[in-house]
């Protein structure tokens, strides 16, 4: 019997062997990344979580686990090594408790930082490490994506003393903005020549949009839009806001490979984006992120999607086929009530692990029959 999970990964197969796409898995980077042991205390709703950051790391659990606290976590770690400064949403997550902690390294460069001091050690090698680190961005919902225009038009006015009450109203709302959402923006707004063409990344840029019949640009204006092709061939372009999200999370993972923000020993961190996904469409979205990781883009994503898992598990399969370590290239973290559990366990049993927590809601529905 083909699994449902056999069955289902044929989906992005399918349509890249549609359009004539050869040599569908990447090549790995040639230099691996390393290994990051984790140690979380008391920073939002996760009270201990402890585990190690691989290639590919997975942050599962039911909602209100913590996950979103640790991939927030996460980005400030990385963005901070990555800018050179801290940003303020982390800060006022640490002040809250005084016994937070959130402890980062490996056995060249350690990073420590609670509510009263950040201490950062390194060897002369772990230096090197930390320097080596590109670009590092966090997506979520394309909610923000989708309103761009009017978060540009509110950075560009918040020094305006003129405005109306109305007006002022709005601001005050836009200001809750993640600053992570306004660093990608950032990005965007910078063009990026790479010394080297990653010719595997440029294979899946155009693999993703011949997968979603079209692709993301930023207008002169600096708008995004969608641009296809109708039954003549003749291209058109559409505004962000009227495209599925299916369309959005992959087209802007595509936009980022094109703006050359996500390259190799950049940091691509994604808060469940399952959301608003068909199955078919997380499925594909497994693929691209496993084949970013597999080409030297480290992938930190947080889900409670029972399919995306049942996705995984095919794709740790597939790796450990080709003779490759699935515990190197793969973490899972199972968190519960804000905490890690199962962390001794095989990563296949862990996986089960968490595919029984997040499948017992339908088990149960069924059950209840």
């Amino acid at each position: 019997m083909v699994s449902r999970v056999g069955k289902s990964l044929i989906c992005f197969e399918s349509l890249c062997s549609r359009y004539n796409v050869s040599n569908l898995y990447l090549k790995a980077n040639d230099k691996p990344m390393k290994n990051i042991d984790v140690t979380i205390n008391n920073f939002g709703k996760i009270q201990h979580a402890q585990f190690p950051l691989k290639p590919f790391t997975v942050i599962a659990g039911k909602n209100s686990s913590g996950k979103s606290f640790i991939t927030r976590a996460l980005y400030g770690v990385f963005r901070s090594l990555n800018k050179e400064h801290f940003s303020s949403e982390m800060g006022q997550v640490l002040s809250v408790a005084d016994d937070a902690k959130i402890d980062i390294g490996d056995d060249m460069s350690q990073l420590l930082i609670d509510s009263t001091r950040i201490e950062l050690s390194f060897q002369a090698q772990g230096i090197e490490d930390s320097q080596q680190i590109e670009n590092v961005v966090y997506l979520e919902s394309p909610i923000y994506w989708k309103i761009k225009d009017v978060l540009k038009d509110w950075m560009s006015t918040q020094n305006d003393q003129s405005e109306s009450k109305q007006r002022k109203h709005q601001q005050k709302v836009l200001k809750n903005t993640p600053e992570y959402i306004l660093d990608i923006f950032a990005l965007l707004n910078v063009d990026v020549i790479q010394d080297e063409v990653h010719e595997d990344l440029v294979k899946l840029k155009n693999t993703i949009n011949k997968c979603i019949g079209g692709q993301i640009q930023i207008s002169q204006s600096g708008d995004l839009q969608f641009y296809s092709q109708n039954k003549n061939g003749e291209s058109f372009g559409v505004d962000l806001n009227q495209t599925a999200s299916g369309t959005t999370s992959l087209g802007l993972i595509s936009l980022l490979l094109e703006k050359n923000v996500i390259v190799p020993n950049s940091v691509l961190i994604m808060d469940e984006p399952e959301v608003n996904l068909h199955p078919a469409w997380q499925q594909v979205m497994i693929q691209v992120l496993y084949q970013l990781s597999v080409a030297g883009v480290r992938i930190i994503m947080a889900s409670h999607s029972f399919d995306m898992m049942e996705t995984i598990e095919k794709m740790m399969e597939q790796h450990e086929e080709k003779g490759l370590d699935v515990g190197e290239h793969f973490s899972v973290v199972q968190l519960d009530d804000g905490n890690t559990i199962n962390q001794d366990k095989p990563i296949f049993k862990k996986l089960d692990a968490v595919k029984a927590d997040l499948g017992m809601p339908l088990y149960n529905l069924f059950a209840d029959k």
